[in-house]
């Protein structure tokens, strides 16, 4: 396993026990997220206040790792959100109040590392999906 993916493990573990003490030691002063729909985040405060934004609307959620691309100072991620939308989830564009609904969202990560640091962090996942699980529009037929 490599120092990238250890350090990857620290951020699962950091959302899924709601401990971010860490954050210094996973990202770097300059780490930069991108993520559908919050646009770019720069700097671990803004890491770890994106994490609280899903954890308030969420409370019980959970990421799911279910596969690994290892090759050293890139890695891609597989995984699930899991959660429940029993609190209010603040959006760019305003604040969505809870649904009460549940939600099993795919989403692949990719992460980079620099020093011993998380420097860049690229999420994807299917925004339709995500706001249809929620109600918030009409799901997809299925096929």
């Amino acid at each position: 396993m490599s120092e990238t993916r250890d350090l990857i493990d620290m951020h699962y573990a950091a959302f899924n026990e709601r401990d971010f003490s860490k954050a210094s030691q996973i990202y770097s002063p300059d780490v930069v997220t991108v993520e559908p729909g919050s646009g770019r985040m720069e700097g671990p405060d803004a890491v770890v206040a994106h994490a609280r934004v899903f954890l308030a609307g969420f409370p019980d959620a959970r990421l799911e790792v279910l596969t690994v691309v290892d090759d050293g100072a890139r890695v891609a991620i597989e995984g699930l959100f899991v959660g429940t939308n029993t609190g209010p989830l603040q959006t760019p564009n305003g604040e969505l109040p809870a649904t009460g609904r549940s939600l099993r969202l795919a989403f692949a990560d990719l992460w980079e590392s620099e020093a011993g640091r998380i420097s860049r962090h690229q999420v994807y996942f299917d925004q339709m999906n995500f706001l249809g699980q929620l109600g918030l529009v009409p799901e997809p037929a299925q096929a």
